[in-house]
């Protein structure tokens, strides 16, 4: 199969055209960026050439690489980034600065459209009224989906997240109440779900702030954390990932929480393609840095 057989079996498998289509050229840049096996020569075939192949796990790396871009994922850092989640053979000295350019691209983003002082707010009845809507316009509305859901945080608590992301203060200690009533599954997972609950809120503080500002930035979590927090982090962002494709856990789920278990099962789902397990991988190991308790085991 050549490059070009196989950008013609990714783009159809994956409906992939324009833009987004997976070229000869993608394909070499992945090749390039050591995520996808060199094709081997099978055998000769006189007058015709050489006849290329890859095996079934350089074809499967591929379509994963595929999906990852027809979710955004495009640059070399952000498929680097979601395959060493993945599990991909990634040493963790090359997957550090990768993760830092990704923390330092989503703190760039939270933050370049905001003007308040956050570093001298800490609730949101601080704020004015009009610097108040400012910041709810900033923030952009909430997924529609979430509406009426567990999921929806109602009031000061999007303002709130947003304050402890760039001022390094607590979250809002509602927080954890609401994410374990949206996520009653914890009950079937045991404590290392709500552990890891309990991690990702309190890693949402200093997400946003830089390290010259706030004494705990994700910035310099990720910079000086130990390899043994960053590999667990790898393993604790798969585990929220591959238990939303466990089918023993979503029946068991449906039993304690009905129908709501097919919407959160299916947005984490949705959500396991694209970046957000990097921002998860980012936030755990802020947090698993920053805590003094021993570091959550989880096997594959």
């Amino acid at each position: 199969m050549t490059n070009r057989e196989l950008a013609n079996q990714l783009n159809e498998q994956f409906e992939l055209s324009g833009r987004s289509a997976v070229t000869e050229n993608v394909i070499r840049q992945w090749v390039d960026w050591q995520l996808l096996p060199k094709s081997k020569i099978a055998n000769i075939k006189t007058g015709s050439g050489p006849s290329w192949t890859r095996g079934e796990v350089a074809l499967d790396m591929a379509a994963k690489l595929a999906q990852f871009r027809k979710y955004g994922l495009i640059s070399e850092k952000q498929l680097v980034a979601r395959c060493y989640i993945e599990g991909w053979p990634i040493e963790i000295e090359t997957a550090r600065p990768v993760m830092m350019n990704r923390a330092k691209y989503a703190r760039s983003h939270m933050s370049k459209l905001l003007s308040v002082d956050y570093s001298k707010l800490e609730r949101a009845s601080d704020l004015t009224a009009v610097k108040k809507r400012a910041l709810e316009r900033q923030l952009g509305k909430q997924d529609a989906r979430f509406e009426g859901m567990p999921f929806e945080f109602k009031g000061d608590t999007g303002i709130l997240l947003t304050l402890s992301a760039l001022s390094g203060n607590a979250p809002p200690p509602e927080i954890l109440g609401m994410l374990e009533q949206a996520m009653p599954i914890s009950k079937i997972l045991g404590s290392h779900w709500a552990g890891l609950m309990s991690l990702f809120v309190s890693g949402i503080s200093g997400m946003a702030g830089l390290p010259d500002e706030i004494d705990n930035s994700l910035l310099d979590s990720i910079e000086h954390c130990s390899d043994e927090v960053f590999a667990n982090s790898k393993q604790s962002t798969q585990f929220i990932f591959r238990a939303a494709n466990d089918p023993e856990i979503m029946s068991l789920a449906a039993t304690v929480i009905g129908d709501t278990a097919d919407f959160v099962f299916d947005q984490i789902r949705q959500l396991a393609p694209s970046e957000w397990p990097t921002l998860v991988f980012l936030s755990l190991c802020h947090s698993q840095h920053n805590s003094k308790n021993q570091l959550p085991k989880f096997s594959n």
